[in-house]
């Protein structure tokens, strides 16, 4: 056997019930720099929609759907948005207010500051702005 260095994080909801889960390894130098490069991008898709011509809100919500699935899998270099996404839609809105994309990306964020000891972009303020006019 050989070890790959990947560390598994669960994905648990209020109660502690295990959702999913993905993993990462804490020695790839370039996951934080790809998960700072994803929200960037996902910062331009909500602009990209704010120009959109009279939006569908099922077309909008499709093409946030599609980019946060592909935002998610370019962070990790995998194929991994299903295992969050299989939950819950990324624009499901929760309880505290937020989509859940955004607690998936602050849980990421999270979990890569504390086994990389980098410090990560605090996104959900941005993202927030964003979708702010989306909430409910």
């Amino acid at each position: 056997r050989v070890s790959n260095g990947l560390k598994t994080y669960d994905i648990a909801d209020q109660d502690d019930n295990i959702l999913g889960s993905f993993s990462f390894n804490p020695s790839d130098t370039g996951i934080v720099k790809r998960y700072n490069a994803a929200i960037e991008k996902f910062q331009t898709v909500f602009n990209e929609i704010k120009g959109m011509d009279n939006p569908d809100a099922v077309e909008v919500l499709e093409k946030l759907d599609e980019k946060a699935y592909e935002l998610i899998d370019s962070i990790f270099n995998a194929n991994i948005a299903k295992n969050f996404f299989s939950i819950m839609g990324p624009f499901s809105p929760l309880e505290n207010g937020n989509f859940f994309i955004e607690d998936v990306i602050d849980a990421i964020g999270q979990a890569f500051e504390a086994e990389t000891g980098e410090r990560v972009k605090k996104v959900n303020r941005k993202i927030q702005k964003h979708t702010k006019k989306y909430h409910g």
